[in-house]
């Protein structure tokens, strides 16, 4: 077994195929807080370029103030350009590295990412699965809550040897990296695979709030994402 920031089965007979993931959380969440960072920088560069239109508007135009304010404007709208170029560049180079990979490096805040996405209930038994967005924020809260709970009490009861406990230890780390529960973008096909095998820790990582409702029903088979 390799380290928990990759693994592989090196000793696999011929012919059996294998699973491998590198773990990228450390490399996405720094990738993230960077991004972050300049969205912030970002924003507040707005209100300033939208504060001195206002001004600009509300003098002469001709006047010396109104030129200092347009000096002012231009130069704040080139650092903006600038920070709006670094925070939407590589989008591509992002992408190649995995879908977990690429949502998690974004500046947007994943928590609550599951409560508006699309979905389509496949089972009789998904009947409390409605595109209602108040009634999702609900059931995602709940997850919420129950993470909370789980820390509170020392941590998850959950399988950490084998294959499952690989899987199990990679979304206790994004966990505890992003702060929420993991959503649907945060695991990869082969890893949504192996988690749909064992039913019994889907349970568990639902009632430590490890989990999104939503991938807790998409790995049950409930719903078909969109």
């Amino acid at each position: 077994m390799a380290s928990d920031d990759a693994r592989m089965m090196d000793d696999a007979p011929s012919g059996v195929s294998f699973s491998t993931f590198v773990d990228t959380t450390d490399e996405a969440k720094a990738e993230f807080d960077r991004r972050r960072a300049i969205a912030e920088k970002y924003g507040d560069l707005f209100k300033q370029m939208m504060m001195l239109e206002s001004q600009y508007y509300a003098i002469d135009s001709e006047s010396e103030n109104a030129r200092l304010i347009n000096e002012q404007y231009e130069k704040l709208a080139d650092e903006y350009s600038a920070l709006g170029d670094q925070l939407y560049s590589n989008e591509y180079d992002r992408f190649l590295k995995g879908t977990d990979y690429y949502y998690e490096s974004s500046h947007y805040d994943l928590s609550l990412f599951d409560v508006t996405r699309a979905f389509d209930p496949i089972r009789s038994t998904s009947d409390d699965m409605k595109m209602d967005v108040e009634e999702r924020r609900t059931q995602e809260s709940l997850q919420m809550e129950r993470m909370q709970a789980m820390i509170d009490r020392g941590g998850p009861l959950l399988d950490l040897s084998g294959e499952i406990g690989t899987i199990n230890r990679l979304i206790l780390k994004k966990v505890k990296t992003f702060g929420h529960p993991v959503q649907t973008v945060q695991l990869n096909e082969s890893d949504k695979m192996i988690l749909e095998q064992d039913f019994e820790n889907l349970e568990r990582l639902k009632r430590d709030g490890l989990i999104s409702y939503l991938l807790y029903k998409e790995l049950k088979g409930d719903v078909m994402l969109f």
